[in-house]
Parts: C-alpha cells; structure tokens; sequence
C-alpha cells in the first residue's frame, strides 16, 4: 500500500510542477508569443522553466541508488539554478553596469 501512495504523490507532483511551469510561461505571454522571440536571451526564461519542470520529475521517478547519486545532484543543482535565475532572464539585466 504504501508503495502505490508514494507512486499517486510522485504523479500528483510531477503534474502541479508541469502545471505551474506552464502556468508561469502563459502568465508572461510566452505561449501566446512565442513566435515573437527573436534572439537567446528572450529564450531564456522558456528554457529554465523547461529545465525546472524536466528536472524535478527526473528527480522525482529515478531510482535513487548511490550508482546514480552524481547525476541527481546535477539535476537538483540544474533544478535550483533554473529557479534562481529565472527572476533574472525574465528582466534580461545578465550584465552589471556600475551606478554613480
């Protein structure tokens, strides 16, 4: 029993964090103008979500056994990346300009 609850929790995961990944890219009209990105920076902000959303499932369905423990770590470094900078490719300010 307890094996097929973890199973429902892992899917029921897997499908709020595909939800909210799409919610957040119609939020800022990615999906609706997706033809009007032009250049890598205004693609950005897609790609991290896609990252975050393929990650964290990875994370959530792959056997963790100490054989694979490298590459989880990678996707849990690339998951926590794709979060911290997506605040930032949404303004597109990657280069520092001194103030003063």
């Amino acid at each position: 029993m307890t094996n097929k609850i973890w199973t429902m929790l892992r899917a029921f995961i897997t499908i709020f964090v595909w939800a909210a990944g799409i919610y957040v890219l119609s939020r800022f009209e990615y999906l609706i103008a997706f033809s009007d990105i032009d250049n890598i920076v205004g693609m950005i902000p897609f790609a991290l979500v896609l990252i975050g959303a393929a990650g964290t499932t990875a994370l959530l369905w792959i056997k963790h056994t100490k054989h694979l423990a490298p590459v989880s770590a990678v996707l849990l470094l690339l998951v926590v990346l794709s979060i911290v900078l997506f605040p930032t490719a949404l303004r597109g300010n990657w280069w520092y300009e001194p103030t003063g």
